[in-house]
């Protein structure tokens, strides 16, 4: 099925070095990986909220309140948490620029 581009898509495409095609399956990465991330951060946010009440009992109610260990299994906690929830922001929000496809086609 050909798709008709203005002349201003066309130029674009152009001056990135990228034919149609090539656009569309860079784009349809794109939302494969979006999908895969979303799916990545649901299971991963059913996790932690599965086996919360169990790290209240075993990891925050005893003592000492703070040591080296804790300090390092909330980070091992948290720190996906985190970097999945920027994660998906980005991919929400963020527009990929002009060097972003250069470097996907190699240009």
């Amino acid at each position: 099925m050909a798709v008709a581009l203005s002349s201003d898509q066309q130029g674009i495409l152009n001056q990135l070095g990228v034919t149609y095609d090539q656009f569309l399956f860079y784009q349809n990465g794109r939302i494969g990986g979006r999908c895969l991330t979303q799916s990545m951060a649901a299971l991963l946010w059913y996790d932690f909220f599965l086996t919360l009440g169990e790290e209240v009992q075993y990891v925050w109610k005893t003592k000492p309140r703070i040591s080296v260990a804790k300090i390092l299994w909330f980070l091992n906690r948290y720190w996906p948490l985190a970097s999945v929830c920027m994660r998906v922001w980005a991919m929400a929000y963020v527009q990929p620029t002009k060097l972003a496809y250069v470097r996907h086609f190699g240009l």
